[in-house]
């Protein structure tokens, strides 16, 4: 089943990333929408090498694919950091209004990047492959403790999803981090790796939806 779901996805991104590639010609929100573009090209090469594991084979070339994906997974996903505060700012909400958040915001995806990409200098040098439910992929041989950068950003995301809910009327983000877990949790009952990503698509486009909705409909200021 993975197989089929990492194909699905790959297809989606594809599709996801054209749409918003081609919000660009607005000229608007330009540095929230290509910082998410760059986190969706990391996903779909993601979801892409994974879904080509088993045609390939294990050998250094699927190999040197997957550290890449390491790589990507430890320069782009803090970016969410940043579209966070631009969603924030575009809703012109008073928080993301002062100085002192935008340097936070900068430090913490500076620090964030640093952090994971240390992590990766290991992961990538003691990957082995591994061949679980029809696919073959390459992971760490040791995994490096608790995922602080996904859990920092994740929470970004939650608070962002509360303040729309409260301040805006907007479900959609804080419903697309909600079900994470719960598309997660499909792993137990239906076996596979893949729900974790898809997990990550559905939280991909809901911010790819806040991002692009039409501004704003206020509730409190």
């Amino acid at each position: 089943m993975d197989l089929y779901i990492y194909l699905i996805l790959t297809v989606a991104y594809s599709v996801l990333l054209w749409m918003a590639v081609r919000k660009l010609a607005e000229g608007r929100r330009m540095r929230g929408r290509m910082l998410l573009i760059l986190v969706m090209v990391g996903l779909l090469y993601d979801n892409g090498v994974l879904s080509i594991g088993t045609w390939l084979g294990a050998g250094e070339q699927l190999e040197s694919l997957h550290a890449w994906r390491y790589w990507a997974h430890a320069f782009l996903t803090p970016l969410l950091v940043i579209v966070s505060y631009d969603i924030l700012r575009q809703e012109r909400l008073p928080i993301a209004g002062y100085r002192f958040t935008a340097n936070l915001v900068w430090v913490l995806t500076i620090a964030l990047i640093a952090y994971q990409s240390f992590l990766a200098q290991d992961e990538v040098r003691h990957l082995r492959a591994v061949r679980e439910f029809g696919i073959i992929h390459y992971t760490p041989a040791v995994r490096s403790g608790m995922p602080i950068m996904i859990i920092a950003v994740t929470l970004i995301l939650l608070f962002t999803g509360i303040v729309l809910i409260l301040y805006r009327g907007w479900w959609w983000l804080g419903i697309g981090v909600a079900l994470m877990p719960f598309i997660m949790w499909l792993e137990l009952p239906l076996g596979g790796r893949a729900w974790a990503n898809v997990a990550e698509f559905v939280l991909t486009f809901t911010i790819w939806t806040t991002l692009e909705r039409k501004l704003p409909r206020r509730i409190f200021t």
